[in-house]
């Protein structure tokens, strides 16, 4: 049978530089990576999330909500199992970061999500799942936070799906 494929996140930076101002109400960036779904003939995708930062360098970046998905969600065997052995799509997680290297000032007034988790995909036997990098650093200047911080950085493993004889979830690993 054919084989899924695989889905990989891209790239997304927002940086104030040289003593110039950006400014956001709200932002939404999305840099996940899906792997394709299996049918029961074939294998499934991998999913891979891409790379997010926010940075400033002698600059000021405003944001009020800010959510960053880097996700990486490995594909799944949908449909009746064929009776092959089959694993679910690894999933692996991207890179999401705010940084200031100053000097420099970065505010993130409202609610703030940065995600780079990793899903292994559900089959016989269950993808593992790996956990990227997220996190929030500052070398010179300032970063003000609003009161709702929530960086995560999981890996979960796929599950074994029942009916499919003998297989094992996946392994999880967090970033």
């Amino acid at each position: 049978g054919a084989n899924a494929g695989s889905g990989k996140g891209g790239s997304v930076n927002v940086s104030a530089d040289s003593f110039s101002t950006i400014t956001f109400d709200g932002l939404t960036i999305n840099a996940y990576g899906t792997g394709g779904k299996s049918t029961g003939f074939g294998s499934t995708g991998n999913g891979e999330g891409g790379t997010i930062n926010a940075a400033a360098t002698d600059g000021t970046v405003n944001i009020g909500n800010f959510t960053a998905n880097a996700d990486g969600t490995g594909g799944s065997l949908e449909g009746t199992w064929s009776g092959e052995t089959q694993v679910g799509g690894l999933g692996d997680g991207g890179n999401v970061w705010v940084h200031l290297e100053g000097p420099g000032e970065i505010n993130l007034d409202g609610a703030v999500t940065l995600s780079a988790n990793g899903t292994g995909g559900s089959a016989q036997s269950g993808g593992d799942g790996i956990g990227g990098s997220a996190g929030i650093t500052a070398f010179d200047g300032e970063i003000d936070l609003g009161a709702t911080i929530d960086i995560r950085a999981v890996g979960t493993g796929g599950s074994a799906l029942a009916g499919t004889f003998g297989g094992s979830g996946g392994n999880g690993d967090g970033g």
